[in-house]
């Protein structure tokens, strides 16, 4: 049900690129790649009185969910997975390509067709245990790169967030800046969450989205607005799973 519903936005998306006004001229190729390389996690003994070990152990309610799409004036194509594994559309306009696999993942889209919008997003949310008295310092290595051409609109994104049940969240973000015609950059994902004085469950959510538009020369202003809005509406998915139940941030 949960890759129906994140489809069905997608498609949405779809619609808002046929907004775009018609133009002509060469052909335009870029690209944009979010990555999470490698995910680790330190565990802290916040009370060595108590003698219990610290530890952490994941349970079987894991999601998965893997997207690409490539859009045109006149058709797209979609197509969503909600399993580990890579997911790969290619297309003639454009390509996308997902790969998640357990605490690591990549999103990358290409484009080289005029008024073309290439799409891809991956996500993984794990559940789990934190014995008592205990801080979890979860880090991911990740990286950001993208290529476009003047006048393209390329977007890189990726994140990670994590709560405890009734008790503290987090959440780590890095984005592409938008003005760039090249650009890459690696860095460091941080975030802590403590147990409290009993064992205490729950999630941390992983996430990479990138996307890139080969626009007409004179786009309308109003459809670049439409069609990043709708792009959103896509974005904001695995973030908000992660964000319920929080109650502060640390």
């Amino acid at each position: 049900m949960e890759g129906i519903m994140f489809n069905t936005k997608c498609i949405g998306m779809a619609a808002l690129i046929l907004g775009l006004s018609a133009g002509a001229g060469a052909n335009a190729a870029g690209a944009s790649r979010a990555e999470i390389k490698t995910f680790n996690v330190q565990l802290i003994d916040l009370d060595p009185a108590d003698g219990i070990t610290p530890a952490i152990s994941y349970d079987s309610q894991t999601w998965v969910e893997a997207f690409v799409g490539v859009y045109t004036r006149t058709e797209y194509h979609e197509d969503f997975r909600i399993s580990y594994g890579t997911l790969i559309g290619a297309y003639d306009s454009g390509g996308a390509v997902t790969t998640v696999e357990p605490g690591s993942m990549s999103s990358e889209a290409q484009s080289w067709g005029i008024d073309t919008l290439a799409y891809s997003r991956g996500a993984q949310g794990l559940s789990f245990w934190l014995t008592p008295n205990t801080a979890a310092v979860f880090t991911a290595e990740v990286a950001l790169a993208l290529e476009r051409e003047s006048g393209d609109t390329a977007l890189a994104w990726l994140g990670m967030s994590g709560n405890v049940w009734e008790g503290p969240s987090f959440t780590s973000e890095l984005h592409a800046p938008a003005t760039p015609l090249s650009y890459a950059a690696s860095s460091t994902l941080n975030g802590t969450l403590e147990s409290g004085g009993s064992l205490a469950m729950g999630q941390l959510n992983l996430w990479t989205q990138a996307s890139l538009l080969t626009a007409a020369p004179v786009p309308e202003p109003a459809s670049w607005a439409m069609l990043l809005a709708g792009l959103g509406l896509g974005a904001a998915t695995a973030a908000g799973r992660g964000a319920r139940g929080r109650r502060r941030t640390v």
